[in-house]
């Protein structure tokens, strides 16, 4: 079996619980078998990314953290967007290695520029909060603006935030409630209530020309930004947000 099928047999192993396909975009074809722990580790130490992902993953399965870490690494060493987002969080809770918020968001951002949507939101987070970089709100505007075009829910409503409070942008009420409503439909319960609080303070024409905002976005956007969120309750999602407000 060559290394990237290797790989990408592997990652099918933790596909189910990590979402890792999708970030990864890597075509793969069903497997017969799974390749056995000892072929995906012999491949990551001949250097190969992906087969370096994929046996942190199941490391992080096991709950072995530490082994986690260092082959995330690796794979973030070695280009891989998701290993890069994955050693971003792990640095940032401290976990399998000590707390870098200077690292984590120097990983963070290592993602966000390969279109890593949940690195860019927390990328966003780490900006707005002076987390291991300097504050910069309009810097952290812009990349939830990215993370929020390419369908992260939790972006999408911290969007909405930052048109509605004035953050790193200029205060556009009928935009906030076009990015809340747009969160909101998708499941996103933050979004929902901010939408709440927001609409009696909006005048008539503020939320008609907000929902004629989200009827247009809702129009032309992919599929991916407007489907319902599809997360599984048994695995917590990885966001700043979690643990740091």
């Amino acid at each position: 079996m060559r290394l990237k099928d290797l790989a990408s047999a592997a990652l099918l192993l933790v596909a189910p619980a990590t979402g890792v396909l999708a970030q990864t975009q890597v075509p793969v074809e069903q497997p017969t078998a799974p390749p056995p722990l000892e072929s995906v580790m012999a491949a990551a130490f001949e250097g190969d990314a992906l087969s370096q992902l994929a046996l942190a993953l199941m490391y992080e399965q096991r709950e072995s953290f530490t082994n986690a870490h260092r082959w995330l690494r690796r794979a973030a060493e070695g280009g891989i967007a998701e290993a890069q987002f994955k050693l971003g969080y792990s640095l940032t809770v401290g976990l399998g290695a000590p707390t870098n918020l200077t690292e984590a968001a120097k990983w963070y951002r290592a993602a966000a520029t390969q279109n890593h949507a949940e690195a860019q939101y927390n990328l966003a987070v780490c900006l707005e909060k002076g987390l291991g970089v300097k504050a910069d709100l309009q810097e952290a505007f812009a990349w939830h603006s990215k993370a929020a075009l390419l369908g992260d829910d939790f972006a999408q409503k911290a969007l909405g935030v930052c048109y509605e409070k004035g953050r790193g942008t200029t205060a556009d009420p009928a935009e906030a409630f076009k990015w809340y409503q747009v969160a909101a439909n998708r499941g996103n319960p933050d979004a929902a209530r901010l939408l709440k609080l927001l609409e009696p303070r909006l005048t008539k024409t503020q939320r008609e020309d907000g929902q004629r905002r989200v009827t247009d976005f809702l129009a032309k956007a992919p599929a991916s930004a407007t489907l319902p969120i599809a997360s599984k309750p048994e695995e917590p999602r990885k966001r700043a947000v979690d643990f740091l407000e």
